[in-house]
């Protein structure tokens, strides 16, 4: 099932920082619950407004969705790479000169490395989901993601964290809510269960992990 990462790594670190009694800034996470909620909603509505007026012209399928494709890759590559940049960075010994690859950041390439690798493990059976959840035309799809694109472009921008699986599924709704039959309400909703699910369990396994690792060391 699809889940969203930045959650994932938002709850494991509360619960981390529970269990060592470290000061939880609430502001902060009322902030970053705030830009999902608000990157939801954006994408709901770009991408109804969206399949509502262009859906009259005809686009060249193909190209277009060639082209959505690798503008929503880059941009989710930006929104998630930064946080995993961060947490990395927080973690590595300082300097002043930081070591490189082939002239690129060892954080940096290692990050990229990953999440490229990562792309190929059970990755059909969550495109599947996806697909599944929501079913759209190829105009169709091509709206919702690139409405995904231009709201990840600017909260990207602006340095919101936000949640780009949640708001690719919020895209693929604001397409297809006017269609009929296109949500499948029963796939729709174990993904929105699994995305809740997120918060205690990653929660409890940052609390367990960080206890356990302190009882070791």
């Amino acid at each position: 099932m699809p889940s969203s990462e930045s959650h994932a790594m938002l709850c494991a670190l509360v619960g981390a920082g529970f269990y060592f009694g470290s000061g939880l800034t609430f502001d902060s996470l009322v902030w970053i619950f705030a830009c999902m909620a608000f990157s939801s909603l954006l994408v709901l509505l770009l991408a109804f407004f969206l399949s509502r007026v262009l859906r009259a012209i005809r686009l060249p399928h193909k190209s277009v969705m060639l082209i959505c494709l690798c503008l929503l890759s880059l941009l989710h590559g930006w929104q998630d790479g930064a946080k995993f940049i961060g947490i990395f960075d927080f973690l590595s010994p300082k300097s002043n000169t930081p070591s490189s690859i082939l002239g690129i950041s060892s954080p940096i390439l290692i990050v990229g490395v990953f999440l490229f690798v990562g792309s190929f493990l059970c990755s059909k059976r969550i495109v599947s989901s996806y697909e599944s959840s929501v079913i759209l035309s190829k105009s169709e799809s091509c709206y919702a993601d690139f409405a995904t694109s231009c709201v990840l472009f600017l909260c990207s921008l602006l340095g919101f964290p936000i949640s780009t699986g949640v708001v690719k599924i919020f895209g693929s709704l604001g397409v297809g809510i006017k269609k009929k039959g296109a949500i499948n309400k029963k796939i729709a909703t174990s993904v929105v269960i699994t995305s809740v699910a997120t918060f205690p369990i990653c929660f409890f396994l940052g609390y367990l992990l960080a206890l356990v690792i302190s009882y070791v060391l």
